[in-house]
């Protein structure tokens, strides 16, 4: 996952399957991959994919995947109002 976050002119369908890869997988560990999301400066691109898989488990009716996807969402809202509050302090 983190591999293809990190390429710059990724297969389109690579790229369309990511969000499905979080949809189908429910047992990846969540904390480490957003650790090491974090780490290489992955985290929006990480965030924008869990928001697209939530979104196509609600459509296709996987309820309790898009709580969990959500639930697994909200750290990256946590931390996008953590850092801009940080950069906006240091100015």
């Amino acid at each position: 996952m983190l591999s293809a976050l990190k390429t710059k002119n990724l297969d389109s369908r690579l790229a369309e399957a990511l969000p499905w890869v979080l949809l189908e997988q429910p047992e990846l560990d969540c904390q480490w991959l957003m650790s090491a999301a974090k780490v290489s400066d992955l985290q929006n691109k990480l965030g924008f994919l869990t928001n697209v898989a939530r979104r196509l488990a609600e459509k296709l009716g996987k309820n309790e995947t898009a709580m969990l996807l959500s639930a697994r969402s909200q750290p990256w809202s946590d931390l996008v109002w953590y850092e801009k509050k940080l950069y906006v302090t240091i100015l």
